[in-house]
């Protein structure tokens, strides 16, 4: 079946770049198949009421992601279906193949981000917009609310003002940022028959006034991460502190990788990027090992963020 992205005008993207790479992406190609064959003619007005919220592993840890659909529903989204999400290292790199294209991120930043999106399962909701019609697509008129990666840039009224760590790597959410965007992270996250089940399920949801039926069912999920996962305080001097204390125990026995290892944290604090890698390495000289949470603060918030930085 022909791709027909094109002749949707600018109802999935306003993008013209968008509009040729995604008419020849497995990805979106395959899932916009599912969803002609699930809708019909209806397939495009749908793609328009869906939002798609990941939250990260950081949400869960953090217990913000029923605060951060608490913000969503006040502002007329209501969740219709979720899945919990067990990222790989291919869906990290298949999510943001066109922006680590278009800036390449450092080899560093990929090890931690891989990192990140295992350290537990993410929760992707699929929302629709009850709001009153306008025409803006749901997706775009979310990520208007959605707010910066950078937490500096945060505003009150925004999501990641609620969700969001402290650097822009914790960021808390993500989302597509238009009905294409929509289609074709949805063939990134689920197989083909989780598609086809989830777009049979929403369809009844969509078009409708009726309160949404899954409230409960995303409300389990969130309580299921909860209770897997323990709560973490997102504090960088924390955990600064605590790996540099855990370093002094094992000085006595390996006092080489403890003396690179104090010398890599002074320079990261001092403005020079960590080097995750070897950072890593000095690590398993020293035999010492941080808990997660430390060092994924530590890696998200010294690393060198893009290869030509």
């Amino acid at each position: 079946m022909a791709v027909d992205l094109r002749a949707q005008g600018r109802s999935l993207t306003a993008d013209e770049e968008k509009d040729r790479l995604y008419a020849a992406d497995s990805y979106f190609r395959e899932t916009w198949a599912d969803w002609r064959d699930a809708w019909g003619d209806e397939a495009t007005a749908h793609a328009r009421q869906l939002v798609v919220v990941v939250f990260k592993p950081e949400t869960v840890v953090t217990r913000t992601i029923g605060p951060g659909l608490d913000f969503l529903r006040e502002h007329g989204f209501l969740p219709i279906w979720c899945v919990r999400v067990a990222y790989t290292r291919h869906m990290n790199r298949a999510a943001w193949r066109y922006q680590y294209e278009a800036k390449l991120p450092s080899v560093d930043r990929l090890a931690v981000s891989d990192l990140l999106l295992s350290a537990g399962d993410a929760l992707c909701v699929i929302l629709r917009d009850s709001g009153p019609s306008t025409a803006s697509a749901a997706s775009v008129r979310a990520g208007r609310l959605k707010g910066s990666m950078t937490p500096a840039q945060r505003r009150t009224g925004e999501l990641r003002a609620i969700v969001g760590g402290p650097n822009r790597m914790l960021s808390g959410v993500h989302m597509p940022d238009e009905p294409a965007d929509v289609v074709r992270e949805l063939g990134i996250l689920c197989d083909g028959p989780t598609r086809r089940t989830l777009l049979r399920e929403i369809g009844g949801c969509l078009g409708t006034a009726t309160p949404s039926p899954w409230d409960a069912p995303v409300a389990a999920a969130i309580a299921a991460l909860y209770h897997q996962h323990a709560a973490v305080t997102l504090d960088v001097a924390a955990a600064l502190a605590r790996t540099r204390a855990l370093i002094a125990t094992g000085a006595g026995d390996h006092p080489e990788a403890s003396g690179a290892l104090r010398e890599m944290l002074a320079a990261a604090a001092a403005g020079t990027p960590l080097p995750w890698n070897a950072f890593l390495a000095q690590l398993e000289r020293a035999d010492l090992t941080p808990p997660l949470w430390d060092r994924l603060l530590l890696g998200t918030t010294f690393l060198q963020e893009n290869a030509d930085a």
